[in-house]
C-alpha cells in the first residue's frame, strides 16, 4: 500500500494539507473591518491567505487593513464599483486555496470558525459547506432586528435551508465548475 505525505488520516486514506482561502468583498467598512480582523486572527485554524475585494471604499477601510499585512497573509484587491458577487468572484478568482471561505465584512467570527467549516472537506466526496450565523448585537434595535429577521438553529431544516455567503465554504473547483456567483 502506497502512502502520500500527509497531514489527516481518514479511513486510511491519506488527505493532503489543504489549502484554505479566505474571501470577503468590503465597502466602507471601517467602523466594522477591526472587528471582523481581529476575529480572524483568533482563529484556531488561519486561512493559508486572506484576499479581500473592495469595492471603492471612501472610507479609511483599506488603510486599516492594511496594517494587517504583517499579521495576516493578505491580499487586499481595490475593484471599484464592484457589488458583492462580483467582488466575490475577483477575490476568489485570485484565490488559490483548494478550498474557498466566504464570509462579510459586518461580521464577528467565532474562534473555531474556519476549523468547524472546513473540517468535511477532509471527505474527498464534499463540495461545500455552510455555517449557521446569529445576530451579533449591541443595541435594543439590533436585538430586536436579529430576533425577527434571522432563523434560530432551531428553525432550520437542512432539506430546505438556503445558506448566507457570510458563512460558507466550497471547493474552488466547484466554483468554478458553477461559473462562480451570478
Amino acid at each position: 500500500m502506497g502512502y502520500i505525505y500527509t497531514n489527516f488520516i481518514l479511513d486510511q486514506v491519506i488527505i493532503p494539507h489543504m489549502r484554505i482561502s479566505l474571501t470577503i468583498t468590503v465597502h466602507n467598512e471601517e467602523a466594522n473591518i477591526r472587528r471582523l480582523f481581529s476575529s480572524i486572527l483568533e482563529q484556531t485554524r488561519l486561512p493559508d491567505e486572506l484576499i479581500i475585494c473592495d469595492g471603492g471604499s471612501t472610507d479609511n477601510t483599506v488603510a486599516i487593513m492594511s496594517e494587517y499585512s504583517d499579521q495576516l497573509p493578505l491580499t487586499v484587491l481595490v475593484r471599484p464599483g464592484v457589488n458583492i458577487s462580483t467582488g466575490r468572484n475577483v477575490a476568489i478568482r485570485e484565490s488559490s486555496g483548494d478550498i474557498i471561505a466566504v464570509t462579510d465584512a459586518g461580521v464577528r467570527l467565532e474562534a473555531d470558525w474556519i476549523e468547524l467549516l472546513t473540517t468535511c472537506f477532509k471527505q474527498q466526496d464534499v463540495h461545500h459547506a455552510a455555517g449557521f450565523f446569529c445576530a451579533d448585537v449591541s443595541t435594543a434595535f439590533e436585538t430586536a432586528m436579529g430576533a425577527t429577521v434571522l432563523p434560530t438553529l432551531e428553525d432550520i431544516r437542512p432539506q430546505t435551508f438556503l445558506p448566507s455567503s457570510r458563512s460558507v465554504a466550497f471547493r474552488k473547483e466547484a466554483w468554478e465548475k458553477v461559473g462562480g456567483y451570478p
